[in-house]
Parts: structure tokens; sequence; C-alpha cells
């Protein structure tokens, strides 16, 4: 990306099950932040689902084509499948689930004014929604639905970039008297939390 996120990220890589379109999502400082990622996916995968990723299909980009990734996926038996050069087609749905975060990512910053460097959390509510919202894979099924088994929650869904709240206990300085709620703009959503991302302009 031409600028820098909040995180100062320039990249971001994506995940994409074939079977139910659900998306899993990392912004990068470098390219090769995928590899540790990918591992840190495919032990949770193991964890969770007792299984090993078991193909991985991507193009001759450096960040997938690398000796650490190569020999992790040879020692789990996880199959890599490549693309030829220059032929997008070939990897289709990662190719068209990236333009699709692009786009709508872009949609949603221009719609709200955000700065250009909130890119990586409006992509990470981009695929908070689409992984909510049925078209994918199944038309009938949300890819939540399609990769866990139950419907997901969608009664905390918030409009991004919209002006919140947040709480300023009194034991911060807020006093009886005092302002106990600061407003900000809304970004998203943790994966390590249950509570909310936002962002203070000011």
């Amino acid at each position: 990306m031409e600028v820098p996120s909040l995180g100062k990220h320039r990249y971001f890589c994506t995940l994409v099950d074939d079977k139910t379109g659900f998306l899993w999502y990392h912004p990068c400082l470098v390219k090769l932040d995928f590899t540790p990622w990918f591992i840190k996916m495919d032990y949770l995968f193991l964890n969770h689902y007792q299984s090993h990723v078991k193909i991985l299909g991507s193009d001759h980009s450096g960040e997938y084509v690398n000796t650490a990734l190569e020999e992790y996926c040879t020692r789990n038996g996880i199959a890599m499948e490549l693309t030829v050069p220059h032929t997008p087609e070939q990897n289709g749905v990662a190719e068209r689930a990236n333009r699709k975060i692009l786009d709508k990512g872009c949609t949603i910053m221009k719609d709200a004014n955000a700065p250009d460097f909130l890119w990586a959390d409006a992509f990470a509510m981009v695929i908070y929604a689409i992984n909510r919202t049925a078209g994918g894979c199944s038309s009938s099924m949300t890819p939540f639905e399609a990769f866990f088994g139950e419907k997901p929650d969608i009664s905390h869904m918030w409009v991004w970039y919209s002006d919140v709240f947040i709480h300023q206990p009194k034991s911060l300085g807020a006093g009886k008297l005092g302002e106990w709620g600061h407003q900000v703009k809304f970004l998203g959503y943790p994966d390590n939390s249950a509570g909310y991302r936002t962002y203070d302009p000011l």
C-alpha cells in the first residue's frame, strides 16, 4: 500500500477456505510476515479442528515461495500448489477475495471520509462483514455459518467510522460532574477481546 497503516503496515495477506469461503486477514510490515502468520494459523487449526491445512494454493510471490514456508509445509504434509507466473486466473478464489476487500474497503473509507492510514482497519471490517454475509460459496448461508456450523450474531455490528462514545470511569478523573464519555470513531472488532477498536481523531 502507498500509505502505511496506523500500525505501520504496508501489506496485507489473506487465507480463504475453498469449501466455505471464510476469510482470515493479517496486515504485514513486510511480505515475509506471511510465513509466521500462516504457521500460527495452522497451529490454531490443528488445536481446534485436529487437522493441518491440507493444501496451500498461492502464486509465485516471495512471501509464498521461501525456504521456511516450504520446510514447514513439507514437514507437516501440507501440499503447496503454485500458479503459473502471471496467470492470476489460476488463483481465482484468492484474487477475487482480495479485489473484493480492496473495492469495499476503499468504498467505506471514501464514504466515511476517513484518512488513508486507516486502510488496515477498514479492510478488517470488510472481511468481518463478508464472513457474516450470504452470497459467497453458498447463496443461502454465510461463510461464518458454513465454517462454524451456527448462524452469526450481528446485533453488535456498527457502521464503520461512525461516532461512538467510550466510557471514561471516575477513577481516571472524570469526577461526579465531569464527562463520563469521550467521543471517538468506531474502527471494528479486535481478535482477542470482547471490546471494540476505536480511533480518536484529536
